[in-house]
């Protein structure tokens, strides 16, 4: 559930990621898990009908919106107990991973 936008030291609209109920200590799903869900597939499609919507925007101020986005996002898991420092991690190299298609050894 997405809470009001707010303000961040810039003074630019941040939105604040929040859940209504406190997960149980041990049930939040983990990165693996929820990527292995049929919802991913879903997002992802109405992820880019957003996506073809902001057309307008070069790719480059698209990418730092997204990563301001995604690093609020993460935080947001963090706070929820969601997912841990580590798994955050893992995620974020994943993702350098992919975005610059190399392997690491």
């Amino acid at each position: 559930m997405r809470r009001a936008p707010r303000r961040c030291r810039a003074g630019v609209r941040k939105l604040v990621y929040g859940y209504d109920k406190q997960v149980p200590e041990g049930r939040a799903m983990s990165f693996a898990e929820a990527r292995s869900e049929g919802t991913v597939e879903e997002c992802l499609d109405e992820l880019n009908d957003l996506m073809a919507g902001l057309q307008r925007y070069s790719p480059t101020v698209l990418a730092v919106a997204l990563r301001v986005h995604l690093g609020t996002l993460l935080q947001a898991l963090l706070e929820a107990r969601l997912g841990t420092r580590e798994e955050v991690r893992d995620f974020v190299r994943e993702l350098e991973r992919d975005a610059l298609q190399y392997d690491e050894e």
